[in-house]
């Protein structure tokens, strides 16, 4: 599997400087040891995100949000980790290095490079359709785009253009690039030889990527021609099945809080235009389980917005099956059926903006919206109906993750079918697939919630006042690294105390690292777990500084006093075990050894002598 390298990782994170790449983005101002500034990601107008340089790790007090450079990227620009990863690499000027099986390969993004013509040549051909728009030629385009009442603005701002009628209109003006127009989509090749425009006579919508670079291309027909839209075929740079149009002009949006996802261009760009400025469309496709893990990274609700029709339930249920997989609680999914014979287009031209974001606050939720599509088609009036709704309903909710949400949703079908609770979550349970996702992206979402459910349990509520000690040896290691070699003579006594206490595994781990990179900060300690069982537990740690009643005056003698407690836990808990053995069967003569050691130990350690 290609991964990137972990010490390419370490090493950007360690070059960094969070102040800096923050301070491009927000007007930071020194207060003390720290940077603040207004938060991004809340509205409010006293300062309370804090940039600590020594640490490289930042904080709102406000909002919560905290994290290291690579958070805040991702965060601020919603992009995902690889994709923060190269946006560092490139303010930092350093190439991003990849491994495949511990090896050195190839960096897909220097693949990518070698695409860096298409994608040039792709924003030079939207020029060329969005000036063709201002041309005689184009009349009857603008004369159209005035009919669904586009105006200017908008369509500056989703590059809306003209192909002309003509057959070599981009062959002829581009044809010093007539391969890479090929490969890039624009041309149709005939099995003679001949070239052609693939797009004429028609209104065209650049598709953006993520990145706001033009992949691809949509056109809508001016006259009788078929087909009616028609998109760029698949090519390097453009895929339809984790392409959305509206996409990077949605993600502009701060906050980002939802998404309405609409079925056509037009649906997009009226919305905009009426300040609905978080709309996306697929392109031409239904709605695919990857369009939606894309989505997800960014937004934790979802409104499909559908004609009121029949094709429009139609398609909302193959929504509604697509869904059941992904919803892992967190998640929000809605649908809103508009009167029947209005597009998002139409309706809020007639309506306002004020009454269509009414009609989306009636959207149903996925769970109503399921059980009322059963139930329209089932009579559970009669026993065999309440029978027929368990069978249909049983391989619906076993798609979906185990978790609350299943429960609460296996809980209403108890209710309306008043079969046993615990033998619906049986049958259900028995109707789950048995084979795992084949889909790479699918694996790794299996994994994170995998992960988050482990985490669960293992996050450590540090506003409790009765903390163990070793949950206060982890708190002190992460905000002063530099104490860890005070430590390694109690790795030994820790390791025996992970089956009393689950945190003692995670502090075994952060001093054996500490010991092995004496430079990390915190920032690093944060990256170096990220995707893993103890990120939540750091993030936990990472916001609060003191971790006693008390500022700390001497931080060495503090933490000394915290090893000899754990010292002390373990005797303790030794004590106990060979007490209880000796119980039940005659002790070794080590063993023996031990426990009389251990009482004067128990004792000096408890007086606060060291042992």
């Amino acid at each position: 599997m290609v991964r990137i390298a972990r010490e390419c990782i370490d090493d950007l994170i360690a070059r960094a400087d969070i102040v800096e790449v923050i301070s491009h983005s927000l007007p930071l101002r020194k207060a003390g040891r720290h940077f603040v500034a207004c938060c991004p990601f809340h509205q409010e107008k006293t300062p309370s995100f804090s940039v600590n340089a020594e640490k490289q790790f930042y904080h709102c007090f406000g909002c919560g949000a905290s994290g290291n450079v690579l958070s805040f990227i991702m965060e601020y620009q919603h992009v995902d980790f690889v994709e923060a990863i190269h946006e560092l690499a490139g303010q930092l000027g350093m190439n991003v290095v990849y491994e495949e099986d511990g090896q050195k390969t190839e960096s897909p993004a220097a693949r990518t490079d070698r695409h860096l013509a298409i994608y040039q040549l792709l924003q030079h051909v939207a020029d060329y359709y969005a000036h063709q728009l201002t041309t005689p030629a184009a009349a009857a385009a603008r004369r159209y785009l005035e009919q669904r009442g586009i105006d200017q603005q908008t369509a500056q701002k989703f590059l809306v253009g003209f192909a002309p009628d003509a057959w070599d209109g981009v062959l002829k003006t581009f044809a010093t690039q007539e391969t890479a127009l090929l490969q890039a989509g624009l041309l149709v090749e005939t099995e003679q030889g001949r070239r052609y425009d693939r797009f004429r006579n028609r209104v065209i919508f650049p598709i953006l990527d993520q990145r706001g670079r033009v992949i691809a291309f949509g056109g809508r027909v001016l006259d009788d021609s078929k087909p009616k839209y028609l998109n760029s075929p698949e090519t390097a740079v453009f895929h339809k099945s984790d392409a959305l149009y509206g996409w990077y002009q949605a993600r502009q949006q701060r906050p980002l809080e939802r998404l309405i996802i609409v079925e056509g261009y037009l649906d997009v760009i009226a919305l905009a235009q009426f300040d609905v400025p978080h709309a996306i469309a697929t392109l031409g496709t239904a709605t695919s389980e990857t369009h939606l893990r894309i989505i997800f990274r960014q937004v934790d609700q979802v409104i499909f917005c559908f004609d009121g029709d029949d094709a429009g339930y139609k398609a909302a249920w193959r929504a509604l099956e697509t869904c059941l997989s992904l919803m892992n609680g967190k998640r929000d999914v809605r649908f809103a059926f508009l009167p029947q014979g209005d597009d998002p287009d139409s309706l809020i031209r007639r309506v306002g903006t004020v009454a269509f974001q009414n009609y989306l606050q009636q959207a149903k939720p996925l769970s109503h919206f399921l059980f009322d599509h059963l139930l329209k088609r089932i009579d559970i009036a009669q026993l065999e109906g309440r029978a027929r709704l368990v069978e249909v309903a049983k391989p619906l909710l076993a798609k979906l993750p185990e978790g609350a949400y299943q429960t609460l949703l296996v809980q209403r079908l108890n209710e309306l079918t008043q079969v046993d609770f615990k033998k619906l979550t049986t049958l259900i349970q028995d109707a789950q697939p048995k084979h795992s996702p084949s889909d790479p992206v699918a694996v790794r979402e299996k994994g994170r919630e995998k992960r988050e459910k482990i985490s669960t349990r293992n996050i450590i509520h540090l506003g409790r006042v009765n903390r163990t000690p070793i949950q206060m040896a982890i708190q002190l290691l992460l905000h002063t690294p530099a104490l860890a070699q005070r430590a390694e003579d109690i790795y030994s006594q820790v390791s025996v105390l992970i089956d009393k206490d689950g945190d003692a595994e995670f502090l075994m781990l952060l001093i054996e690292l500490l010991n092995r990179q004496p430079d990390m900060h915190l920032g690093l300690l944060c990256e170096y777990w990220r995707g893993t069982p103890y990120e939540p537990l750091i993030s936990e740690y990472a916001l609060q500084e003191n971790l006693l009643q008390q500022p700390i005056v001497n931080i060495e003698a503090e933490f000394d006093g915290i090893l000899t407690q754990i010292k002390q836990q373990y005797y303790q808990y030794r004590y106990e075990l060979l007490l209880a053995k000796s119980r039940l069967a005659a002790l070794t003569p080590s063993e023996k050894q031990e426990f009389f050691e251990l009482a004067p130990l128990l004792s000096r350690v408890s007086h606060g002598i060291k042992p």
